[in-house]
């Protein structure tokens, strides 16, 4: 878990809010200058407990239409130029996914 939130810290934008969810098991220390240096956003959720299986299940069975959620997918490299696009016009956004190879 600590690889993955530091993992997550390095690759968010500057600006960028990072959601962590679940309950956490054990402290984690956290680089709080790269935080303040990248201008970080971050928030815990833990009280969505099987809401994220249900808006699996909603998706997969289109009972919500993934185009009506995410705007656009992305491809690692492609996330800088998503950031400036997204900045420069959030009326057209409403959730940017990463896709990971």
């Amino acid at each position: 878990a600590n690889s993955a939130i530091r993992n997550t810290l390095d690759l968010a934008s500057f600006a960028g809010r990072i959601s962590f969810t679940g309950w956490p098991k054990q402290e984690t220390s956290l680089p709080t200058n790269l935080i303040t240096y990248k201008e970080l956003d971050l928030r815990g959720s833990r009280t969505s407990a099987g809401e994220f299986d249900e808006a699996l299940r909603m998706l997969s069975t289109l009972e919500i239409n993934p185009q009506d959620v995410v705007s656009k997918v992305v491809n690692l490299d492609e996330i800088p130029d998503a950031v400036k696009e997204l900045d420069r016009y959030p009326e057209r956004y409403l959730k940017i996914n990463a896709v990971f190879h």
